[in-house]
């Protein structure tokens, strides 16, 4: 038998090894890192999480103020079977510095009755509190739009600092 004839059969073999998108090659990642770790079971311990490549990316997407990306790791994590209360906090943090506070509140209360850790739950009490605090507070009192006072006729000049304004041609 040649290599031609074997070549189909390779490129069909071959296709079913890959991950068909990115999102499955992190999930892949995941999964092959720590596999001791079973979804349902007991969550993912810390030494699994620091061991776990996704979760080092996500830290690190985390710690750069990229949230959407690391949201996204951490997402992946706790599909895949690394669920447990560090990853949820991140989650929480994630949403809230993306402005997202009603899911960040769902995961600071997951972290809130499941976490073992009392530091932590704090740290997700706390952030509850700045979410209740920051969604009672940030309705808008401002001016508003600012840009069409000169076409209602008012007391508009038009100028202001360097030339401009009205100008009367006699």
């Amino acid at each position: 038998m040649k290599i031609q004839d074997l070549l189909p059969i390779l490129i069909l073999v071959a296709s079913f090894a890959v991950p068909a998108n990115f999102v499955a090659a992190k999930q892949l990642k995941a999964s092959v890192a720590v596999s001791t770790v079973k979804k349902g079971g007991k969550g993912a311990t810390k030494a699994q999480l620091n061991a776990n490549p996704l979760y080092k990316e996500g830290v690190g997407f985390f710690q750069k103020k990229n949230y959407a990306a690391a949201m996204k790791d951490f997402q992946i994590l706790d599909s895949t079977g690394y669920c447990s209360d560090m990853i949820h906090y991140y989650i929480g943090q994630c949403y809230q510095n993306t402005n997202q506070t009603v899911a960040a509140e769902q995961h600071y209360n997951w972290v809130m009755e499941k976490s073992k850790d009392p530091t932590l739950r704090r740290y997700a009490e706390y952030a509850n509190q700045c979410i209740a605090y920051y969604s009672g507070h940030r309705t808008y009192g401002g001016q508003g739009n600012n840009f069409d006072r000169g076409s209602r006729g008012g007391s508009y000049s038009g100028g202001g600092g360097g030339g401009g304004g009205r100008v009367s041609l006699g």
